[in-house]
């Protein structure tokens, strides 16, 4: 089992070793409208 990182230092190292992220890691787009305070009250 791998051990976990105990600080910043070794878990900056261990996503170093990581892929990087690619185009599906976005978030995605969202068509929604934000809401009115009328909405809420």
């Amino acid at each position: 089992m791998p051990t976990r990182p105990t600080n910043i230092v070794e878990l900056l190292a261990e996503w170093r070793q990581e892929a990087p992220l690619g185009p599906d890691d976005e978030l995605p787009d969202i068509q929604d409208m934000p809401v009115e305070p009328e909405d809420i009250f």
